[in-house]
């Protein structure tokens, strides 16, 4: 599956990274089959701290990714409502400024797109038929 003599560290490292991208714009892809297209997608969690894979993330989907200022948004979402049902928080706005993160925009031509998903969906297939 390209694995040589040539190959490092880093280009497991890298191929790592880019899968989970691509799993995610296959998950998509299937989302947007029952009719609602995705115009952004917002990112947060561990992986979402590697600007590389954000990056290639905004490429492969051709739409922007927002990543959460806070890596671990969905544990600080319950503290916010916590928080809320405690009276910290009169609404919502009292917490945006907390949420703002980093823009990721598509830099990747949609020919250079496809290419690199149509790879992609061969070298699964690949593995799922043996």
């Amino acid at each position: 599956m390209g694995i040589s003599r040539g190959t490092r560290k880093s280009h497991v490292i890298r191929a790592a990274l880019e899968s989970i991208a691509f799993q995610v714009a296959d998950a998509l892809k299937l989302m947007e089959q029952t009719g609602t297209p995705l115009h952004q997608l917002n990112a947060d969690g561990g992986a979402s701290i590697n600007p590389v894979l954000m990056q290639f993330q905004a490429d492969l989907l051709g739409v922007p990714v927002k990543k959460a200022a806070i890596t671990e948004l969905s544990a600080m979402g319950s503290a916010y409502i916590s928080g809320h049902c405690m009276g910290l928080w009169e609404n919502a706005s009292d917490v945006e400024a907390d949420l703002e993160g980093t823009l990721y925009l598509p830099r990747m031509d949609e020919t250079t797109r496809n290419t690199k998903l149509e790879s992609w969906r061969r070298a699964v297939g690949r593995v799922l038929s043996r």
